[in-house]
């Protein structure tokens, strides 16, 4: 007998409370340069608090007081077994697989918190302003992580074409340098 459903089941992200989420600022010269500010000579890492986490398709919600709000798709590296103190020889051994991250951020209070020489917390962290997924695919089954093509559509509109191919700091060496400074682990 065959099973069917009565509708469509929603699509969740592929991981919805990581311990931690570190994300890597400007780490595409053009998004650099469309900022208007020079590449980073070293990784400029910040988080995002996993209850800003969505599935793929749910909508974000963009409160006025927040001005401008700009979506920026982010190849997601999924950790798969706890390290600390990687060396960049054998960091892609602790990566399980690979998502898409939509890190909104919310302009006005970014530029406010640079301003002030803050950090830009108030800024990525939001409900609803990190959309992941909708898949995990595996490591082993992505042949040059470092050559991916990324298109990021809001409303079916197209808002963002990267390659990873364009990233300034490698996979590796952004693993080994956050885990120089705390533990990985699974799911990060």
């Amino acid at each position: 007998e065959q099973l069917l459903l009565a509708e469509a089941p929603e699509i969740l992200a592929p991981l919805l409370r990581p311990r931690k989420i570190l994300c890597l600022g400007k780490n595409y010269a053009k998004h650099a340069a469309e900022t208007g500010s020079k590449p980073p000579s070293e990784p400029m890492y910040f988080n995002k608090v996993c209850d800003c986490i969505i599935g793929p398709k749910d909508t974000i919600t963009i409160p006025q007081r927040f001005g401008r709000v700009d979506p920026e798709i982010e190849l997601a590296i999924v950790i798969g077994k706890p390290g600390f103190e990687i060396p960049r020889d054998q960091a892609m051994d602790y990566v399980a697989g690979y998502t898409i991250l939509n890190d909104v951020s919310a302009r006005v209070l970014q530029a406010k918190a640079k301003e002030q020489r803050y950090p830009w917390f108030s800024a990525k962290n939001y409900p609803t302003f990190a959309p992941l997924g909708p898949f995990i695919t595996l490591a082993e089954a992505i042949a040059d992580p470092h050559d991916l093509e990324m298109t990021l559509r809001v409303n079916g509109e197209v808002r963002q074409q990267e390659n990873t191919g364009q990233m300034i700091f490698k996979i590796p060496e952004l693993i080994e340098t956050l885990s120089l400074q705390l533990p990985l682990m699974p799911g990060d």
